[in-house]
């Protein structure tokens, strides 16, 4: 018992010395923080490989940071690992891996994942993690800074924790942090803001048959992080939120404008999430009235919303009608 006392005491000192503040984790030496992503992730980096897609929808996302009033505060690499399983990593060095399977999907739902690690970063949960985990034996904090300073041997389990962290999540409460990061840095975006909520409802469905063990991978996404279900509803609520609830998306998939019944995407609610989601920006930038709504010629089942897709499906002529019944503009199907 005292060898782990020591060693948690000897964890947090050896990250003192940076940068005093109101909040004890910001006294880290960013150094250190980024030496331990460096090795943690050192292996996995020499597996993973760039994708220019992923590399370019990471990029502009991190363009979009300053928007938000953010610093970015890490260089950051957007790498791929090949797997099966819909995830992504982020480590405090601002090397993010994204597995490959996302790459069987929409710009937007990559966004929405890039969008949350970013927001693992850019509030940095790592030093925030260990700060939490280790700060009630700062007791000792002289001891531990005197005996571990540049000591390689406690920089290695640093550089374990960095691993640990990064592979079974921050808690609960920064990864509800991260999902609403995610959509902020989605706002400032043309992806559609029901993205996130799309690619939680994919990993549900993913990882819903799997009979997990502690030495699954996919053990470690579905574990320690907030019920995925209770994350898509949140995802739903910010994109009806956004639009102060003249759009509102029901998890079943019914979409209603200014309450009324619209549509429902019964067979496959992620259709609602994602083309009702994109008109959410446009309502919150420019308001419904200032939306035209009609059917698109071409192929008789599709409603557009200012030219973007906000209903597939053969129910055409009920959707219009419902529209109108919303108080919504909507331009009659050319004879």
């Amino acid at each position: 018992m005292k060898n782990i006392f020591l060693i948690a005491t000897l964890l947090v000192s050896l990250l003192l010395g940076g940068h005093q503040s109101a909040e004890a984790y910001t006294w880290v030496n960013k150094s250190t923080e980024i030496q331990a992503g460096n090795q943690a992730s050192a292996q996995l980096y020499s597996s993973s490989y760039d994708d220019p897609r992923i590399r370019r929808i990471g990029e502009y996302l991190v363009s979009k940071l300053p928007n938000m009033g953010s610093q970015i505060k890490y260089k950051y690499s957007f790498r791929t690992i090949k797997s099966e399983w819909l995830n992504a990593l982020c480590y405090p060095n601002g090397n993010i891996y994204l597995y490959s399977s996302l790459l069987n999907y929409s710009d937007a739902e990559i966004a929405a994942i890039i969008g949350h690690e970013l927001g693992h970063a850019q509030n940095e949960h790592y030093l925030k993690s260990l700060d939490k985990k280790m700060w009630h034996q700062l007791g000792a904090a002289a001891l531990g800074r005197a005996v571990a300073k540049d000591n390689p041997q406690i920089k290695g389990l640093i550089m374990q924790e960095a691993e640990l962290l990064v592979s079974r999540g921050y808690g609960f409460d920064k990864e509800w942090e991260a999902d609403q990061h995610s959509f902020n840095l989605m706002t400032q975006t043309n992806y559609s803001l029901g993205a996130g909520a799309v690619i939680f409802s994919r990993m549900r469905d993913s990882y819903k048959n799997i009979k997990f063990s502690a030495s699954d991978n996919a053990y470690n996404y579905k574990f320690p992080h907030p019920d995925i279900n209770e994350r898509i509803k949140k995802q739903l609520e910010l994109v009806n939120t956004y639009t102060k609830n003249i759009l509102q998306i029901h998890e079943n998939g019914t979409v209603l404008i200014n309450g009324k019944f619209i549509y429902k995407e019964e067979e496959n609610p992620r259709k609602a999430y994602f083309n009702a989601g994109s008109l959410a920006r446009e309502i919150h930038d420019k308001g419904l009235k200032n939306i035209s709504f009609k059917c698109d010629n071409i192929d008789g089942q599709t409603i557009l919303a200012n030219g973007q897709v906000f209903y597939e499906g053969p129910e055409i002529s009920f959707t219009l009608g419902y529209l109108k019944d919303a108080g919504c503009n909507v331009i009659d199907p050319e004879p």
